[in-house]
């Protein structure tokens, strides 16, 4: 099957799984109109409908808990409690109701257990301060409002010792250079929630190099998504716009959409498939070869436990670009990636990467074909010394072997000291 109609295939999937699903959200809609009615048993009935015809998204479970619960038909409040901890994000969250409805139920010894079970072992801290506060351990406070935005800031300082002089193109220049790097990027959720929701999104970043500014590299960009639940998947769509510059001048102009949509397999394993389509302008004669579009589909696994987590997936990568009379800019290319993070405690990580990627450039009328087998590995360490502030040290090396050696085969070691912030 062409790549081409994989594209198209991957939209009909996503757009069959919205309109089967269509019926079941709006009746699920439905039941939470009537929570808020307070009408429980109404809603109950009909969130079981739902239920039988296969919704298995975590607020279904969630709901029918609450209604039980405000019924209280405790015994039916935590069955649907402890189903709730088949979804990793859910998992605490579960836990601590469950230690409510121990309460509820004159279980006190019970309720402490869970209570510290969750003060042990869940990351989210605001979760960890109410089981606290139930062990006795804090005083009362109040409850915090659901954020409506969202920031994230990073600072780094490094060394590259093979300084890619095109981020596009991967042409290389043979030396290394002390770099400095700066991202910064914030969401503000317009309309909703983070789940069924519209938000505007931004973000900057730039790395300049100490010996080769003529190499700096910035770029800008800003958006809008759409995010909704239809059924068991959670769905995006995204419009972003991007700006960058390489050196001092105009580099490319960039427009893209994409489209996912995820699902978890089980209680630990989720799916997604992701979409991208890029328009592609050089805002630099020089750079014009490299005009065109760019797709991505991509198929990835997540693993969630409580200390551990882990990504795979395959991405297949077609290009369509003007290309130069003496090379070709339009590689096909197949990447798989890998990693893995383990939570040493609380405030310290560790995690582990490895990439492959094949990519294959036809001949064309001058310029000869080409393939090139890039690997990449790493390894980073994160330390969160306040709710919002980390500090992560970075290694990463890559290994580029291509048909023709003498001008794209390379090695390359890039090492770093960030600081990150998080709002």
């Amino acid at each position: 099957m062409s790549a081409t109609k994989c594209f198209y295939l991957t939209l009909i999937l996503i757009c069959f799984s919205s309109h089967s699903f269509a019926s079941l959200e709006d009746d699920f809609q439905t039941a939470v109109y009537l929570i808020k009615q307070q009408q429980y048993s109404d809603a109950i009935e009909v969130l079981n409908d739902v239920r039988k015809r296969g919704m298995k998204k975590p607020a279904l479970y969630h709901n029918l808990a609450i209604c039980h619960y405000k019924l209280d038909q405790y015994e039916q409040a935590e069955k649907f409690f402890v189903k709730l901890r088949n979804f990793p994000n859910e998992r605490m969250q579960a836990e601590f109701n469950l230690g409510l409805l121990a309460l509820k139920q004159n279980q006190p010894e019970r309720a402490r257990k869970q209570f510290s079970y969750v003060k042990n072992n869940a990351n989210n801290k605001k979760l960890v301060t109410l089981a606290r506060i139930q062990l006795g351990e804090l005083k009362q406070v109040p409850v915090e409002k659901s954020k409506q935005w969202f920031a994230y800031l990073s600072t780094a300082f490094g060394n590259d010792s093979n300084v890619i002089a095109d981020p596009d193109n991967g042409a290389i220049i043979n030396a290394g250079s002390h770099y400095f790097s700066i991202y910064a990027d914030g969401e503000l959720i317009l309309v909703g929630d983070e789940d069924n929701g519209v938000s505007f999104f931004a973000s900057t970043s730039s790395t300049d190099y100490s010996d080769f500014p003529v190499y700096d590299y910035a770029q800008t960009s800003f958006g809008l998504q759409g995010t909704f639940q239809a059924g068991s998947w959670d769905n995006l769509i995204r419009y972003r716009s991007l700006q960058s510059t390489l050196g001092s001048i105009d580099y490319q102009k960039t427009s893209h959409i994409e489209l996912s949509t995820s699902a978890y397999l089980n209680s630990d394993f989720r799916f997604r498939l992701r979409y991208r389509h890029y328009d592609i302008t050089s805002l630099n004669p020089a750079y014009s070869y490299l005009s065109g579009t760019r797709q991505r589909i991509r198929a990835e696994i997540k693993y969630k436990a409580q200390s551990n987590y882990a990504k795979l997936y395959y991405e297949l990568e077609t290009n369509d670009r003007v290309n130069s009379a003496t090379s070709n800019y339009s590689p096909t290319r197949h990447s798989f990636r890998a990693f893995y993070k383990h939570v040493i405690t609380e405030d310290l990580s560790i995690r582990g990467d490895y990439s492959y990627r094949f990519s294959i450039y036809e001949a064309g009328n001058v310029s000869p074909a080409r393939d090139d087998e890039r690997s990449r590995y790493g390894l980073r360490l994160t330390y969160r010394f306040d709710k919002n502030w980390k500090i992560r040290a970075k290694y990463e090396h890559t290994s580029n072997e291509s048909t023709l050696p003498a001008s794209y085969s390379y090695e390359r070691d890039v090492t770093s000291l960030e600081l990150i912030a998080s709002f």
